[in-house]
């Protein structure tokens, strides 16, 4: 898999993780803070921030934050969505409760924050990439609250889809390559470009995401989830889904999946062809992103 760190970089970046997040007294119970930010998950958009930071020391931290600002925003949406299983354990609200779990969550992100203050870099950068990570979570938690608005509303626009994904997802990804572009002094116009086609490629992320769902490939989900639960996927842009249940294979959904993977495939194609424009390093993991995407069995 091309987004595979090292067992040496997860091990630092558990480490962090450990340092930063860990209050003492919680130590080996439910509460362990750092228990629900390892390095368990594919940790994409760390990987892309590492690669994007050449794999530099601060690089490292850089990906650190941005593993446990994901890791925080996912302990956050499982209590939204009632998801009661994560990466094969059960969630963090179900064996807390959703009160202690939005503490958990909380104090993942101010830990992030906490983490990139003590960048060995100079103050003006770091009040740059501190302001960046505050918009960052910003727009994530403005996405969460469209996401649980659009629940329900299953004749979804496309504008208010891709308004949600943007948000929601597309932000860490576009923070991932901010940073450590941030870092490298890469000139602002490049970097702009760098930012527009990550967000981007988030935002594909997430339809591949409601595309996994649909064709019963989550880890830990029932397919068709999303529609039996009403929420925000990106086949309701093509219908009205309610009354499908239980969404056999050979009703609409079918119809409804096959034009959510042409809307992949043009996306990608269009993100294409900005790849010439990006610095080198990101060049390639661009192409390697777009390669897992396109060769994935719910595309391909």
């Amino acid at each position: 898999m091309f987004f595979s760190l090292s067992k040496e970089t997860e091990q630092k970046i558990d480490r962090l993780v450990e340092k930063y997040s860990g209050i003492s007294g919680f130590k080996d119970t439910d509460l362990w803070v750092p228990g629900y930010s390892f390095s368990e998950g594919k940790m994409i958009r760390s990987f892309i921030c590492l690669e994007a930071g050449e794999h530099s020391e601060n690089a490292v931290i850089c990906s650190a934050v941005i593993h446990m600002i994901h890791s925080a925003s996912l302990v956050l949406d499982d209590i939204h969505d009632e998801d009661t299983v994560r990466r094969n354990h059960p969630s963090c609200w179900v064996k807390n409760g959703k009160n202690q779990a939005m503490n958990i969550g909380n104090y993942l992100l101010s830990s992030g924050i906490n983490l990139l203050l003590d960048l060995d870099t100079e103050s003006g950068k770091k009040v740059q990439m501190c302001e960046q990570c505050v918009t960052c979570i910003k727009r994530m938690i403005h996405g969460q609250m469209l996401d649980l608005k659009l629940k329900g509303n299953n004749l979804l626009s496309r504008d208010e889809y891709m308004e949600c994904a943007e948000l929601k997802t597309g932000a860490l990804f576009k923070l991932s390559v901010s940073l450590p572009l941030i870092l490298s002094e890469v000139e602002p116009e490049k970097r702009i470009i760098s930012e527009r086609v990550f967000e981007k490629l988030g935002i594909i992320f997430q339809i591949f995401d409601d595309l996994l769902d649909l064709k019963g490939f989550k880890s830990g989900r029932k397919k068709f989830s999303d529609l039996s639960m009403e929420r925000c996927n990106f086949i309701r842009v093509f219908g009205d889904y309610r009354m499908e249940y239980p969404f056999n294979d050979d009703n609409s959904v079918t119809k409804g999946i096959e034009k959510v993977v042409d809307f992949i495939r043009a996306e990608i194609f269009q993100v294409q062809e900005q790849t010439e424009e990006l610095p080198l390093s990101l060049r390639s993991i661009s192409n390697d992103f777009i390669s897992f995407i396109v060769n994935h069995g719910a595309v391909a």
